[in-house]
């Protein structure tokens, strides 16, 4: 009911979907890059909680932001940044939210895109091996 005076306080989890977002729109402006760049560990870290059900929500919101900000914070920027997101990535790729699995798997075709397939797989090679199998299947080589 659009008149209902019932509002409940937002979840910690749906203020960190807000920063990410915001954090996303502000990549798109030249004099907020550095900002943002020096944010992303902080999303990162926020990727790694996860004792509450929601943070299938976030990771999703995450994977969908992600090609946001390598494109607008650029390669260079943003490879800085890229193994701090890998084993979220794979954890989304992974988990039993079809919503974050797709997300996940739409971010790292869309990374692949922007940075190469062939740093993308070296990257992930670097920081985990054990993913490769994992990224090959979702990423093939002709893809």
């Amino acid at each position: 009911c659009m008149h209902s005076t019932f509002h409940k306080p937002a979840q910690l989890w749906e203020k960190s979907e807000g920063c990410v977002h915001l954090l996303a729109e502000l990549s798109k402006l030249k004099e907020c890059v550095e900002r943002v760049s020096k944010a992303l560990p902080l999303v990162a870290e926020a990727t790694r909680h996860k004792q509450y059900l929601q943070h299938y929500n976030y990771l999703e919101v995450v994977m969908r932001q992600l090609p946001v900000f390598a494109r607008s914070l650029g390669k260079r920027t943003f490879k800085r940044h890229l193994e701090l997101f890998l084993d979220p990535i794979f954890y989304s790729i992974s988990c039993e939210s079809p919503l974050a699995k797709a997300a996940a798997i739409d971010c790292l075709d869309e990374l692949n895109k922007q940075l190469g397939r062939a740093i993308m797989r070296g990257r992930v090679e670097q920081h985990n091996p054990m993913y490769l199998r994992l990224y090959d299947s979702v990423c093939p080589p002709h893809h």
